[in-house]
């Protein structure tokens, strides 16, 4: 998908069944919500479950008929305030003991599977020039990079980026979720026999303003990109089970499907590069993920990131052939040229509102470049010139680039035998 929503909308249930789950487990839910904060309004329980004010309302009567709740006072808008009987507390305890997720109300297993389908990044019209373009058009990426990476886009498959660090592959990885849409939505939690998965996760998903007729289960996030790095191991790639809380959070690989998932710093995790690879043979060519359940249940789940490597290293040296023909994009990111080196410099100048003229940055590229052999890195202009205002701001200078100046940032920055940085 190019560009423009998502065509995948899920739309408030109108009645309980629309829901997929029992009433027992909203019944449950209803129950959890109340013994942790009493005197709660009907509106204010059905936001916290995501539930529809209407169906919350013939709930909450059905509750009181049974003795599980009472009404503690009445609200301005003819609402209820409700609290937990004798019967409610034993109820909550009963249904704390299954879990203690406490928050929108899960959807089934096969409602997330259909979103992944509809909202798959190799569901929508493929990537241009122009939509990769745009998709790094806050960086200075050669024309050649974005004629490699768009096929690669376009394949939907794995994809090794490998270079020099500092670089940029982290960032032009991160920029890639941007070609296949502004948005997706995905459910807060699912729905899995009597477990319930975590799979939003505020760290790594961007959630986006609600939406009028959206149902509350689901929320609408920015195309997901997660990036793990040399934390990663084999365990982070399954489901976890906590039996305290009786939760299990959902894995990367799950967090990211409808998105990105970069394996930044490939080949210096807690793992050999076969092992990680080994793990995502199936994935990777069948699009499929098989994850277990705490029960023993298998579950066949899409796996629908585009899966970007990230390394400094050969990945020849890394992997064998085998494996890179299940990777098969393979592209080099190459030191900037000097005339990007220069429009670089100018655009941190101006984003660090720093005070440079073009005959200064020549200057620091005959001074610690040509002179010394080093090569040019996409991050040194940043770098660099964020150490220029350091100084100015340390000596109570204007912020303004001089000779001393580079040359003492210089000085800083790069280690003394030449071409190691």
């Amino acid at each position: 998908m190019s560009s423009g929503e998502s065509q995948f909308f899920p739309r408030k249930p109108e009645t309980i069944d629309g829901l997929g789950l029992s009433e027992l487990a909203v019944v449950d839910a209803i129950l959890k919500v109340l013994s942790m904060e009493p005197d709660l309004s009907g509106r204010k329980i059905s936001q916290l479950l995501g539930l529809d004010g209407n169906l919350i309302r013939g709930l909450l009567g059905s509750l009181k008929e049974q003795k599980l709740v009472v009404r503690a006072a009445v609200t301005a808008m003819g609402d209820f305030c409700y609290r937990l009987s004798e019967a409610g507390h034993t109820g909550a305890r009963i249904a704390k003991e299954n879990s203690r997720y406490s928050g929108p109300l899960p959807v089934p297993l096969d409602a997330y599977i259909e979103s992944v389908k509809a909202q798959s990044i190799a569901a929508g019209t493929p990537p241009t020039v122009e939509s990769v373009s745009n998709a790094f058009s806050d960086l200075i990426v050669p024309r050649s990079l974005v004629e490699a990476i768009g096929p690669a886009v376009a394949s939907g498959k794995g994809l090794f980026l490998y270079g020099k660090p500092g670089n940029g592959k982290t960032s032009i990885a991160e920029r890639l979720a941007r070609i296949f849409g502004n948005s997706v939505y995905i459910p807060y939690a699912i729905a899995v026999d009597e477990y319930i998965i975590k799979l939003y996760d505020p760290i790594v998903h961007k959630a986006k303003e609600a939406i009028p007729g959206l149902d509350g289960r689901w929320v609408a996030i920015a195309r997901p990109v997660v990036v793990v790095g040399g934390e990663l191991t084999l365990d982070a790639l399954d489901i976890k089970f906590n039996p305290t809380m009786g939760i299990c959070e959902a894995p990367f690989q799950l967090k990211a499907n409808c998105g990105v998932l970069v394996v930044d710093d490939f080949g210096r995790q807690q793992m050999e590069p076969a092992a990680l690879l080994n793990r995502w043979i199936v994935p990777l060519e069948k699009r499929i993920d098989f994850l277990e359940m705490p029960n023993g249940r298998k579950l066949c789940l899409p796996f629908d990131p585009m899966v970007v490597f990230s390394t400094n290293l050969d990945p020849a040296a890394l992997i064998d052939e085998a494996f890179l023909r299940r990777i098969p994009y393979k592209i080099p990111v190459d030191d900037p040229t000097e005339e990007i080196f220069l429009a670089l410099l100018k655009r941190m100048a101006d984003s660090l509102e720093v005070e440079a003229t073009q005959e200064d940055f020549k200057y620091l590229v005959q001074a610690h470049y040509h002179n010394t052999g080093r090569a040019f890195r996409y991050c040194q202009p940043r770098d660099l010139l964020t150490l220029v205002r350091d100084q100015c701001r340390f000596y109570g200078d204007p912020q303004k680039v001089t000779r001393a100046a580079i040359d003492r940032a210089a000085g800083c920055y790069f280690l003394p035998i030449s071409g190691v940085y």
